[in-house]
């Protein structure tokens, strides 16, 4: 996302690869750690969700259900 054009300005930064961070019965909890301008982070988030389901579906992964969560924590004085 940092090289095209529509996420230029949005102030990603700090990516880091995404990591497998838990394994469960029925769920693979995958994390993905970066910097983003407050203002756009919806907007990454919403992104980050369809890339996902889009990278899991070109692996012919099956998503469990429909549901896939986001969760951006923000860190003080960063």
């Amino acid at each position: 996302m940092v090289a095209e054009e529509r996420w230029r300005d949005s102030g990603i930064e700090d990516v880091r690869e995404p990591f497998v961070a838990e394994l469960a019965e029925n769920a693979i909890v995958l994390e993905q750690r970066l910097f983003v301008d407050p203002v756009e982070r919806r907007a990454i988030e919403r992104a980050l969700r369809e890339r996902f389901v889009a990278a899991a579906a070109e692996a012919d992964i099956e998503l469990p259900n429909a549901q896939l969560d986001v969760n951006l924590r923000s860190v003080a004085g960063s």
